[in-house]
């Protein structure tokens, strides 16, 4: 376990399944051979808003077909375990629990979809390596929120964000140039931590509402009068 900081690495061996991202952080020279980054930021997506159709993009275009949830898991990651929203999971349409024993979870994908989107609630202003206070929305107390932060992703520094209970992500710059978003777990306090200079676009405090998806058309979970 020690060489991934979970047992992902007894996937392969074992089930002889492939597997999409392993928790490859201790030897950081697997990172860039691997798309390791990448895989990493867009994983945000998928453990933050798990029936979004962005996560549900992502699962398609990796041929996914279980999760597995470690609960064994180094301090130095367990942040990235603590983004997955197991509850939301559990009660989701979209995925089946099919192992659950000592905080280890494996959820199957089902090849039905029921989408939800994100809505923004509220814009932020905030400013790089300066406490960003994101106010909780009254009418939005019954609806799962998160935080969306779009930047330019320029430079190769590593980027930290933190919550008065202590880091919730490390993203790395990629030097892509092109303009990157994020969504992290909702919390009031936000900080940004970055060696080099990160132009942030945007902030948001969002929401992701339940929807139905026929073709082309999408109906959002809302009644009208």
């Amino acid at each position: 376990d020690w060489w991934t900081g979970t047992g992902s690495a007894w996937i392969t061996v074992l089930a002889r399944r492939r597997v999409i991202f392993p928790f490859l952080y201790v030897h950081d020279h697997f990172l860039d051979k691997l798309d390791i980054p990448e895989r990493g930021r867009d994983v945000f997506w998928i453990g933050v808003t798990p029936d979004t159709v962005e996560s549900h993009e992502l699962l398609q275009e990796w041929g996914v077909d279980f999760i597995f949830l470690s609960s064994h898991v180094e301090d130095r990651v367990k942040w990235r375990r603590n983004l997955w929203n197991v509850e939301k999971m559990i009660e989701s349409p979209n995925y089946e629990l099919v192992f659950n024993e000592n905080d280890t979870c494996i959820f199957r994908v089902k090849e039905e979809w029921v989408y939800t989107y994100l809505h923004v609630l509220k814009e932020i202003e905030g400013e790089l390596n300066e406490p960003i206070h994101i106010p909780d929305v009254e009418e939005s107390s019954l609806v799962n929120k998160a935080i969306r932060v779009v930047y330019e992703d320029t430079g190769t520094a590593l980027v930290k964000f933190w919550s008065d209970h202590g880091l919730v992500a490390e993203i790395p710059l990629l030097n892509t140039g092109s303009q990157t978003t994020v969504v992290l777990p909702f919390t009031p306090f936000l900080f940004i931590e970055s060696s080099e200079p990160l132009r942030i676009v945007t902030i948001e405090l969002v929401a992701d509402l339940p929807s139905s998806n026929h073709g082309s058309l999408h109906l959002l979970g809302w009644e009208f009068s």
